[in-house]
């Protein structure tokens, strides 16, 4: 990945990645300066519950987010979360999550997005288990109405859902 970003800077294309933040500080040390974009999700706030829902705690993701945050220097740290019905989307995760984006150095945006499930037929081909497979699909105005209540937090950079400012 660093050689292909490098590859890309010296031939002037801008760079973005999803940063996958459950590693290792010096893997995100050899990427960062070569990005321009960053996008790094966050999908629950509760450790525990992040645990269950991906097998691993969220202490090292929210580690690596802040610090990555205090280290880019490119033009867009981006933070999204998927939300899932029943899962994490209620009042006071989404808060949390929104208070912890506050305190990073460095954000463009903070986007949500609703929960969809156009990958359930991959997961049907592959033929492993969704384990969303009974969650409800969100809507815009159903995602727009679970943050409404993040716009009077005073936070200092936009809320997205899906790609669009709200």
């Amino acid at each position: 990945a660093k050689e292909l970003l490098k590859k890309s800077r010296e031939s002037g294309t801008d760079t973005a990645a999803e940063l996958e933040m459950q590693a290792k500080r010096w893997q995100l040390d050899k990427v960062l300066p070569l990005l321009d974009e960053v996008y790094a999700d966050i999908k629950h706030m509760d450790s525990e519950k992040h645990r269950a829902l991906t097998g691993a705690g969220n202490e090292l993701i929210l580690e690596n987010i802040s610090y990555a945050s205090e280290n880019f220097k490119g033009r867009g740290f981006h933070i999204r979360v998927p939300l899932i019905p029943g899962v994490n989307d209620t009042a006071e995760n989404l808060k949390e999550t929104a208070l912890f984006c506050k305190s990073l150095k460095n954000i463009t945006d903070l986007e949500f997005l609703p929960f969809h499930r156009l990958g359930s037929a991959a997961y049907e081909k592959l033929q492993r288990e969704y384990s969303f497979a009974g969650a409800p699909a969100m809507s815009f105005k159903e995602a727009e109405e679970k943050i409404r209540s993040l716009r009077e937090m005073g936070l200092t950079f936009p809320l997205k859902i899906s790609g669009r400012y709200v």
